[in-house]
């Protein structure tokens, strides 16, 4: 009986292990972009929602529903384990 517990042990760490490896490949590859989408520009009085820190072109990174944060705003989120976007709440 304690060898089961045990296997289940193991069983239960390496699929934890195993979904925080994709959640945090997701989030690093899909969750957020340097790229500045087509026809999308910041605006000049445009605030990070994080930080609420004036936006700068070379400082911003997107998500997925195209709202723009610092770069290392969204990186101090997605260390956190934050999976939505601050402004819609949308997945990142």
């Amino acid at each position: 009986m304690a060898a089961w517990h045990w296997l289940l042990g193991i069983g239960i760490t390496v699929i934890v292990t195993v979904l925080n490896q994709v959640s945090s490949r997701r989030l690093t590859e899909e969750g957020h972009s340097r790229r500045r989408p087509k026809n999308y520009s910041v605006e000049p009085d445009d605030t990070c929602a994080i930080c609420l820190e004036k936006m700068n072109p070379r400082d911003e990174a997107y998500l997925p529903c195209l709202h723009s944060f610092h770069d290392r705003c969204l990186s101090k989120l997605i260390a956190a384990n934050i999976n939505q976007c601050p402004k819609c709440r949308g997945r990142i």
